[in-house]
């Protein structure tokens, strides 16, 4: 369960707009967690419900996915593959909640509750295109 980080980086969406003014660059997996602030180019605007919505769509994948390795070091009953699958686990929690707390907390991060992108976008006059982004 330590890797709820891991997805966020690994695989998502990224909403580019365009038209007439400047607008933020959205970051979703499957939701929007995150765009880029207009403020400074090293901070970025985190959406509360769209991280939460995140973590549990993934969190139930990887619970899925834990329990299925887990059934399977069981029935080899290998004593030193589950103690090192247990240690990899850790160590991908430990390097998630840095990473986490490391993202959140460095510049002037702003959390919001949620957002509405094609809302926005609307009222700005853009047109937003999502592309899928892997390892970006």
């Amino acid at each position: 369960m330590g890797v709820l980080s891991l997805p966020f980086l690994l695989i998502g969406f990224e909403y580019n707009c365009t038209g007439q003014e400047m607008f933020p660059r959205y970051f979703a997996s499957p939701f929007v967690f995150k765009s880029t602030s207009l403020a400074t180019s090293l901070a970025y605007d985190y959406y509360f419900l769209g991280l939460l919505g995140n973590l549990m769509i993934w969190g139930g994948f990887i619970f899925v996915f834990d329990s299925l390795i887990i059934k399977v070091l069981n029935r080899l009953s290998i004593e030193s593959l589950y103690v090192i699958y247990k240690i990899v686990i850790g160590s991908f929690l430990t390097l998630s909640v840095i990473s986490i707390f490391l993202e959140i907390s460095v510049s002037s991060q702003s959390i919001s509750w949620n957002t509405n992108l094609m809302e926005k976008a609307k009222a700005w006059g853009m047109i937003c295109k999502g592309e899928i982004v892997i390892l970006k």
